[in-house]
């Protein structure tokens, strides 16, 4: 599905963000949560995500993303129900907790990623930052060479997607009970600056019939944001890339753009739509219809939400197969505005395309999965 395609302000947005954004790396005693004071000295609460700022050795004061308060709470080991009640009700009482933990960490060191007054990544001082612009640098060009058309273009405060697929790499589903039921090849590319998941490449398959999205499972391409730590003394210390994060860095996006290139090898893409036609003769019976939904939705860890949607898009599909049920599930991305929420609905997709035989023929016959099925679908799983 097409969902903000617009690559000049993504493009434009990337710049500034990487000639604006600052890295530090401090002693975690030097990093002091303070809360926020009542607006103009008032009963007025302070603004979402200023209700608590960082200080770094009594500098300036930063906001605090969602995203990065999650990462805050994760090493601090307060658990999120409790940290964000703290958040909404007792900030003071939330500072006091955090800076108690940081002052017993006398040798641990964090990185903090900052962007527009905000602390964005409360990361390991091994993080690796591979940013969204030498990305865009990578990969782009190759879009352009090969013809390949921008599909996506989006970027949320924790990832950037882009979907680019090519019209030269299309091909019937073989088996498919639909006619006209052509599907277009391509690539996703995603990448988090703040530790929210992987630098990754994967294939990307478009249904021109229904205009649904499917992720590929098998991952062509991953990168850990990890690193040679960056040290620290005692004071903090803005985090400037040197000669050899510089060469390294150059060297992953190589090997990114070099894989791109080859995710539109057209033989490679034929043989996968021919694996996702074989699930067209994956039959499912009618009156277990309900049940292979509910055990889709468990081996799959979708919302329970989500249940009532593909249940009713498969039976209104009249396509009673696990290739009917993949289109059901990321038929759900029509309606949904969230991005990242939408790429997990077109991944799920995949996951269920190879899943191995014998847990789909388990979710077909309506049945749990025993503690040694279990076992034995992960070992499968893990050596595909």
């Amino acid at each position: 599905m097409e969902r903000n395609t617009n690559l000049v302000a993504l493009a434009t947005e990337v710049q500034r963000q990487f000639d604006t954004r600052k890295d530090y790396v401090a002693p975690a005693p030097a990093i002091h949560l303070d809360a926020a004071v009542p607006i103009d000295g008032g009963t007025n609460p302070p603004k979402p995500g200023r209700e608590l700022t960082v200080r770094l050795n009594g500098d300036a004061a930063y906001g605090i993303t969602p995203f990065a308060h999650k990462q805050i709470a994760e090493h601090v080991e307060i658990p999120a129900r409790y940290y964000e009640r703290m958040r909404s009700e007792a900030p003071a009482l939330l500072a006091e907790n955090v800076n108690e933990w940081l002052r017993r960490e006398p040798d641990t060191k964090r990185m903090l990623r900052t962007l527009d007054g905000n602390v964005r990544a409360f990361v390991s001082p091994k993080f690796h930052p591979l940013d969204n612009y030498d990305l865009l640098e990578s990969v782009l060009p190759t879009f352009r060479d090969i013809g390949a058309v921008i599909k996506q273009a989006q970027l949320t405060e924790t990832h950037i997607y882009i979907v680019a697929t090519l019209a030269s790499l299309r091909t019937d589903v073989p088996g498919s009970r639909r006619v006209g039921d052509i599907v277009e090849g391509g690539v996703i590319i995603s990448n988090s600056e703040v530790g929210d998941g992987t630098l990754y490449a994967r294939g990307y398959l478009n249904f021109l019939f229904c205009t649904n999205g499917m992720v590929r499972s098998d991952a062509n391409f991953k990168r850990y944001h990890v690193g040679k730590a960056v040290e620290a003394d005692a004071d903090i210390r803005e985090i400037l890339s040197d000669e050899a994060q510089r060469a390294d860095t150059k060297a992953i996006f190589l090997k990114l753009r070099d894989v791109t290139r080859a995710l539109f090898d057209a033989t490679a893409f034929r043989a996968y739509v021919k694996r996702v036609g074989d699930t067209t003769q994956d039959a499912i019976e009618a009156a277990k219809v309900e049940r292979v939904v509910d055990l889709t939705i468990k081996e799959l860890a979708l919302p329970e939400a989500r249940k009532a949607g593909i249940l009713t898009e498969l039976i209104k599909s009249a396509d009673l197969s696990r290739y009917g049920l993949v289109n059901a599930i990321t038929f759900q991305t029509h309606d949904e505005a969230d991005a990242e929420t939408a790429i997990e609905l077109e991944r799920a997709g995949g996951k269920l395309i190879d899943l191995p035989e014998t847990a789909w023929k388990r979710i077909a016959d309506g049945r749990e999965a025993t503690k040694k099925e279990i076992q034995a679908e992960a070992v499968m799983a893990a050596g595909r």
